[in-house]
């Protein structure tokens, strides 16, 4: 993945990072003194809108006292303190109890020899969240959106994320560089809490409501960062994965385009998933990169500010209206 550090992290939000250069392994011990030195203020709270839930933090408080206990003992105060009260986010991230002791129960060790684990400590991960809100919400004209933020070290399948049930999440051990990437990916999961104030349309839940869900957030990276931020590396793309992309663009279009309407959660998968290919020598995530070109497309018909649209039209009109066809422009 083609990276860049972007003057936004440093300028516009606060960020309380450090000197120290990769967060070097601790011990349980030294991260939960270092957590109690946080104290509990704005553990869950943001702002009137916007919640964060901290797992975290309970995460590395349990990983401490149940290290010396038995597998069944550890397991009932995860369940109790962590999986219970929020059963519906662990539903939606890691498929339920059996999940959640699998990839977090399991694997509290990790938090001591993973140097991810201080992160959190590292970073105030909520105040660029809520930072970011604000100003992609400035950007977009609009209000902004009541969201539910989870803070947690998970199985690491996603740096961050949004669930189909609503919630955002932040995955510690699913972070390279937790600068860069809140740098670059953190104003396209804000543009997925403001999207998802769309009005009720009926192709909601077919991949074209995917594609062009994330294209829009994809589209939305480049603009806020003002050109800082190419449109592959917004995507996640290396150079030569875009240009085979854009080489290759009808011929995708020409697969994607039967299969609009579609609303089958496997076939969805194969254009939205890094891991799946489309063709054999594809990169992944094409369903991202189709939809930033139907959005890029658009907004050169109908001029600069004309993205917002995004938020009202209903899905087809805009495909209609982008002119698309798979072809370069």
């Amino acid at each position: 993945m083609t990276r860049i550090r972007t003057g936004w992290l440093a300028l516009v939000l606060v960020c309380a990072c450090t000197d120290r250069g990769p967060a070097s392994t601790e011990t349980l011990e030294a991260l939960n003194a270092r957590l109690q030195e946080l104290g509990d203020s704005g553990i869950t709270l943001g702002d009137t809108c916007t919640r964060f839930h901290h797992l975290w933090r309970d995460q590395l408080r349990l990983a401490l006292l149940y290290a010396d206990s038995s597998r069944s003992e550890r397991h009932a105060a995860f369940r109790d303190a962590l999986y219970k009260p929020h059963e519906r986010f662990w539903a939606g991230y890691v498929g339920g109890e059996k999940g959640f002791v699998r990839e977090i129960a399991d694997k509290w060790s990790e938090l001591e020899r993973d140097p991810r684990a201080a992160a959190p400590l590292d970073h105030d991960v909520a105040g660029l969240i809520l930072q970011a809100n604000r100003l992609a919400s400035t950007l977009a004209g609009r209000p902004q959106r009541c969201s539910d933020w989870y803070l947690l070290y998970g199985p690491g399948w996603a740096n961050m994320g949004g669930l189909g049930t609503g919630e955002m999440l932040v995955d510690f051990f699913g972070i390279t560089d937790i600068e860069e990437d809140l740098s670059i990916y953190l104003p396209h999961e804000v543009a997925h809490v403001l999207y998802a104030g769309r009005p009720v349309d009926p192709d909601d839940g077919t991949l074209l409501a995917s594609i062009l869900s994330e294209g829009f957030a994809t589209y939305f990276s480049v603009v806020f960062h003002e050109g800082r931020v190419s449109p592959a590396q917004a995507l996640g793309y290396s150079t030569d994965e875009w240009n085979w992309a854009e080489a290759n663009e009808a011929r995708l279009w020409g697969i994607a385009a039967p299969d609009l309407a579609t609303r089958d959660e496997e076939r969805i998968r194969v254009f939205r998933a890094a891991g799946e290919r489309i063709l054999p020598d594809a990169p992944g995530k094409i369903g991202y990169f189709i939809g930033y070109r139907i959005v890029e497309s658009y907004v050169a018909r109908h001029g600069p500010g004309s993205w917002v649209d995004f938020f009202d039209l209903p899905l087809n009109e805009l495909v209609r209206r982008s002119g698309y066809a798979g072809e370069e422009h």
